[in-house]
């Protein structure tokens, strides 16, 4: 019975990705286009008002980082396609730093003994690990992870009493390397001109930094 389920998931799994690959194959030019009216839309919409645009995307991106709204990875590529890489990535550290910090400051001052029992499993166990590592080194490796909610980390700041100028630089050293690559690879999402530019070595370069920043959690659980 085993080996029968274990087959049928095999062939379920088989006819799921040629499928998708089928769908993907004859849907790619059309959806590569529709994709580009759109880029072309957002990018003159910016080049009227940049201005505009950027306080527009950094307010978002502040309210998602406070209320832990899980689209900030997703945000920051959207930042790179429309501002570029060095606009893009200096718009999300600092409003995923000021975003973290009203989220910490809220926790620490209101919501400190409620946060602390919903997240208590995992607080617990975080603080041992931090205490191990030290607090600025331990913190800074929670935003490399990325799959850590800011909500988790800003908890963890607050019960151990981080002070605001050390959480503050460690938001920015921890978000800053990732939020780079985000808006790089977002950025190349630009170049596009063709559906051939999808294999450009630039643009597969980005793709290969984002998976690897991906891939770092379970790295780290690995050979933690």
């Amino acid at each position: 019975m085993k080996k029968v389920i274990k087959i049928l998931l095999i062939l379920s799994i088989a006819i799921l990705v040629f499928l998708s690959i089928w769908y993907i194959k004859n849907h790619l030019i059309e959806l590569y286009y529709y994709v580009e009216l759109v880029k072309i839309y957002l990018q003159s919409t910016v080049k009227c008002c940049p201005a505009k645009a950027i306080a527009i995307y950094s307010s978002i991106y502040v309210l998602c980082a406070i209320f832990a709204v899980p689209v900030l990875m997703p945000l920051t590529l959207f930042g790179g396609m429309l501002f570029g890489t060095m606009i893009g990535s200096v718009a999300a550290i600092v409003s995923s730093t000021v975003g973290a910090l009203i989220s910490f400051l809220l926790i620490k001052k209101f919501l400190l003994s409620f946060m602390s029992m919903k997240y208590q499993h995992v607080t617990q166990e975080m603080s041992f690990w931090i205490g191990q590592r030290g607090v600025f080194t331990a913190l800074i490796i929670l935003h490399f992870l990325t799959v850590v909610p800011y909500v988790i980390i800003n908890t963890i700041a607050a019960l151990l009493g981080v002070s605001v100028p050390l959480f503050i630089a460690t938001s920015l050293f921890g978000s800053a390397p990732v939020m780079v690559v985000y808006a790089f690879a977002g950025s190349q999402f630009t170049t596009l001109n063709s559906v051939s530019d999808i294999f450009s070595p630039t643009f597969l370069i980005a793709c290969m930094l984002l998976l690897c920043f991906l891939l770092l959690p379970s790295i780290f659980y690995k050979y933690k």
